[in-house]
């Protein structure tokens, strides 16, 4: 089951004892935060369990379900992809793009950050105010919303992450991942010889970190990361595919063209027509 938004806001907010829709995907991005209440989260194909106050933040190709043990109290924010950078500069939006892409990172697979349910508690309190905000006027336009909702996730930004599962990743780990994030487009930065020194560590306990508390290289995690970015460029947004390829570092559309193919088993422009087609059908 798909549903569709064509309005570039729209925020719900509600307290169930039974989630109210089936398993879905959307054509838009999502923000959940959850005040209280307790239960599972199903997320692509996999399940979690979840206790509020905790945030999901979800990417329109996600599938998930909520199954509800103790009665849970919901703000649900979802916006297009244009919402969070209107009337900014591009650097700017970009900067807001790259925040939700990494908040989609951080709380993947357990409603992250788990770690800090004071600030948790702070941000839920926001969430109630955008909520009332848009219940008085709920219009995409609605600027004090929007701020907010910027607010929310730069506040976001700022706290730490843990697995649900197993021991809270390392201060380390943490900071390499958003060094990762950060430089994503830079591919120079993203060298071993150039991260190590910049996040103070030697190459050899910079690669441990990665193995030993994700069970992936550094090199498979970025590539894994920079896909996923290019993937949803493809989908969400009108650049040209050549213009994806600057702003990813890439040298040419051949270079491009090759790297996604080996991740995804497909050329970006073919990947594209899929899904132009997919939607026309």
């Amino acid at each position: 089951m798909r549903l569709i938004q064509h309005d570039d806001l729209f925020i719900r907010h509600f307290q169930t004892k039974e989630w109210p829709f089936e398993l879905h995907n959307h054509n838009h991005f999502e923000l959940i935060f959850i005040h209280h209440g307790e239960g599972t989260h199903q997320l692509n194909g996999e399940t979690f369990r979840y206790a509020g106050p905790c945030v999901y933040a979800l990417a329109p190709e996600d599938e998930h379900i909520f199954f509800i043990e103790q009665e849970t109290k919901f703000t649900v924010l979802k916006f297009t992809n244009v919402y969070l950078g209107q009337q900014l500069q591009a650097a700017a939006k970009e900067l807001w793009e790259q925040r939700f892409q990494q908040l989609i990172v951080a709380t993947r697979s357990h409603g992250a950050p788990a770690a800090m349910p004071e600030a948790l508690a702070r941000i839920g309190s926001v969430m109630l105010v955008i909520a009332a905000e848009w219940t008085l006027h709920p219009v995409p336009s609605n600027e004090g919303v929007l701020h907010l909702i910027r607010g929310v996730l730069a506040m976001l930004a700022e706290l730490p992450t843990e697995t649900e599962q197993g021991p809270q990743r390392s201060v380390a780990l943490t900071q390499a991942m958003h060094y990762i994030h950060t430089h994503i487009a830079s591919p120079e930065q993203l060298q071993l010889e150039v991260m190590a020194p910049a996040l103070q560590m030697g190459k050899a306990r910079l690669q441990g970190l990665f193995k030993q508390e994700l069970g992936t290289s550094v090199r498979d995690y970025i590539n894994e990361y920079k896909s996923r970015q290019i993937e949803n460029k493809l989908r969400y947004s009108d650049m040209s595919i050549k213009e994806i390829a600057v702003r990813y570092g890439f040298g040419d559309l051949s270079h491009l063209n090759k790297f996604f193919r080996k991740m995804k088993g497909i050329n970006p422009r073919s990947y594209r027509a899929q899904l132009k087609s997919g939607e026309d059908a």
